[in-house]
């Protein structure tokens, strides 16, 4: 009755609930407390796709021609698409950070939190945030798409293959490390103003699980691109002494494989040739060979496969081996 009777608060209270970006959503509220569970779902994929980029740029080995650097295409589109997808599930958390209140830190003071509820406050307060908006926008740029879509295919044609490498891992621990951080810092975010996000034991161990699974991923899939990285460079070393050698990504898609997708296909290249290659082949994947791998030794069975799930798995596994 008292709210009814008091029209100026009541304006107040509208004017407060309501701003630019829509209505102000309450942070305790059971509606954000699902989408908060689902965000951080989506930054547990994010966290397990970016992995997947090392796997698109593949050293295919053949019986009866020379090895052939090049993109698979195909996993490429397909990782580009789900990293886009959780991407975007992200770019509506930072709308909806906008509209969301947030805990006054001069009402901790006193010891119990207050929202704010002004909804020109909200906003501002979240985009001069270092940690909110701009820390958001950083981790979703989508270098890596950029990277494999425009950088690589060029880099390719000049065969460059450890300086695309070199680069791979670069991007990769510049925005994964970022994220791992900012996964953090969004579950003390929510934990302290909820109290909780799941609410179970299973969930926090499923969590962990997930967790140890993705370090493992992870573990594998720079350990699998630094021994192809040692694999091209003996191959390359090889054929630097040899008078009719080539390592080239300009393979066309009959020459590497009838089941993957050869970037120089997609570009239009000339075919590579020169048979003299298999021997430098049969040398560079020789474990006993005079060239030595030392913890990639293991890889080399995995890279001349022609299975992406054993290119994918075996890493993982590798991972799991050397994190316990």
């Amino acid at each position: 009755m008292e709210a009814t009777s008091d029209p100026i608060k009541n304006l107040t209270r509208a004017r407060y609930t309501r701003g630019p970006f829509g209505k102000i959503l309450d942070p305790r509220s059971g509606l954000v407390r699902r989408w908060n569970r689902v965000l951080l779902v989506a930054r547990g994929i994010a966290l397990a796709v970016d992995p997947m980029f090392f796997y698109t740029l593949t050293l295919m080995v053949i019986d009866d021609g020379p090895p052939c650097v090049y993109l698979d295409g195909e996993l490429a589109a397909i990782v580009t698409v789900v990293r886009t997808c959780v991407d975007g599930v992200h770019l509506w958390h930072l709308w909806l950070q906008l509209k969301m209140a947030y805990v006054s830190k001069e009402s901790l003071v006193i010891g119990c939190g207050k929202l704010v509820w002004d909804a020109r406050a909200i906003a501002s307060h979240y985009v001069r945030s270092l940690k909110g908006f701009w820390f958001d926008v950083f981790v979703i740029l989508p270098v890596p798409q950029a990277v494999f879509w425009l950088i690589v295919p060029k880099l390719l044609r000049e065969e460059q293959y450890k300086l695309i490498m070199t680069i791979l891992l670069v991007i990769f621990l510049s925005q994964f490390l970022p994220k791992v951080y900012h996964s953090i810092c969004l579950m003390r975010r929510m934990r302290k103003i909820t109290g909780y996000i799941f609410g179970s034991i299973w969930w926090g161990f499923g969590l962990n699980l997930i967790a140890y699974l993705i370090a493992s991923h992870v573990a594998g899939g720079c350990w699998y691109v630094l021994a192809t990285k040692r694999v091209v460079t003996c191959l390359q070393q090889q054929c630097e002494r040899s008078a009719r050698c080539d390592i080239s990504s300009s393979c066309s898609k009959g020459v590497c494989s009838n089941q993957y997708l050869s970037l120089a296909n997609m570009l239009k290249m000339s075919r590579c040739g020169g048979n003299s290659t298999l021997m430098t082949k049969s040398f560079c994947f020789d474990p006993d060979g005079i060239f030595r791998y030392g913890i990639y030794e293991p890889a080399l069975p995995v890279i001349s496969s022609n299975s992406l799930a054993v290119k994918i798995l075996y890493p993982i596994f590798w991972g799991l081996l050397n994190l316990r």
